[in-house]
């Protein structure tokens, strides 16, 4: 009140905090969700990222070998050496990447991935195997039983056995691998981030059209797959354990072609126990796609989901339980509500009736 001017000029600064503030939540809304913790689409990009720093150091390793193994031609190309070690190194890249993406950005253990290295790993392991070789095994038979496969016997003997035996690791490799691709760790955050049945039917869409360039590949086959694909992704789900979907596709590839000798997704097997042929209708039997081309398949597949889905005795077991329970599901969806005892309920009936605004 001097009638001096003011020498000091306004604080432009704080006249844009309120927009700079605004254009910060907006970022932090897009980078983070409203439980503080990274979008599903960041996590799933940062876990792309770290499989390819961790498949970077050993592709290198796999052209080494390529000059010293000896690569395969024509059928039992996929049983070459240099293709299994490949197969093996994705793998490794794929649990190394969601290793770090856990324990780093996610800031959880990586027994929620699904894999335990134990003896209860091996167990969950054998239990898939053993479904996948009984549910393959039972598909066979009725096709025999109903005249859709002619079949015949080749016999045991060291060639076949060895056959046998590297074909299990040539399942078990790729198996594991396309497991890990499609009920991994991207599938598990897609569930976090949207629905339990959204990621069913996307990893289950891309699983059967990762297989379109197969030979003698068709709608059915396209329609059965995708049903395995949803098996897979509902065994996880109901056991919170990858052992057991890897267990059920290694067991069903290896039964399929290196046990009962029909073509595995439209791939000759040599080398098989016995030798099925197909018979009949493509539609029924299957045709030189295999198993996965017949509609018995299909119809199977599907009572198999209904009861899978149906089971209460397929759970996970308390330890995976517990260790869920300290993880809420707020990394991408609200956490379910508590059902709330009969005390409870009578309490909120009887508590008086409070205006004011909500915290």
């Amino acid at each position: 009140m001097n009638g001096r001017p003011d020498t000091n000029p306004p604080d432009k600064t704080e006249t844009n905090l309120p927009g700079l503030n605004k254009g910060r939540g907006r970022f932090k809304k897009i980078v983070r969700n409203r439980f503080g913790h990274l979008r599903t689409v960041w996590r799933m990009l940062i876990y792309l990222g770290m499989v390819i720093l961790a498949a970077a150091p050993l592709m290198g390793l796999l052209k080494v070998f390529s000059f010293i193994l000896p690569a395969e031609t024509g059928e039992d190309h996929i049983a070459s050496a240099i293709n299994i070690v490949f197969m093996v190194g994705i793998d490794i890249a794929l649990v190394l990447g969601a290793w770090i993406t856990l324990r780093w950005i996610d800031r959880r253990r990586f027994a929620l991935l699904g894999l335990s290295f134990s003896f209860k790993g091996v167990k969950e392991l054998l239990a898939g195997f053993v479904f996948g070789f009984l549910y393959l095994t039972g598909v066979f038979l009725i096709l025999w039983i109903a005249g859709f496969a002619d079949v015949t016997a080749r016999g045991l003997d060291a060639q076949t056995l060895k056959g046998m035996l590297t074909y299990l690791v040539v399942f078990a490799a790729a198996g594991t691998l396309e497991e890990l691709a499609n009920r991994g760790y991207l599938f598990q955050v897609l569930i976090e981030g949207t629905r339990a049945w959204i990621a069913i039917l996307g990893s289950s869409l891309i699983f059967s059209l990762g297989h379109i360039f197969n030979q003698d590949f068709s709608w059915v086959s396209g329609l059965c797959l995708f049903l395995h694909g949803v098996l897979f992704g509902l065994a996880y789900l109901k056991t919170r354990s990858l052992w057991v979907p890897i267990g059920i596709h290694v067991a069903w590839n290896w039964a399929q072609g290196s046990v009962w000798g029909m073509k595995v997704s439209g791939t000759k097997i040599s080398d098989t126990l016995l030798e099925s042929v197909p018979k009949g209708p493509e539609i029924l039997s299957g045709g030189n796609f295999g198993v996965e081309g017949s509609l018995i398949t299909v119809i199977v597949t599907v009572g198999l989901l209904l009861y899978i889905w149906k089971a209460r005795w397929i759970k996970p077991t308390q330890k995976m339980a517990a260790l869920w329970r300290r993880y809420p599901s707020g990394f991408g969806l609200a956490p379910p509500e508590p059902e709330k005892t009969s005390e409870e309920r009578l309490g909120e009936s009887q508590a008086p009736f409070v205006t004011g605004e909500p915290d």
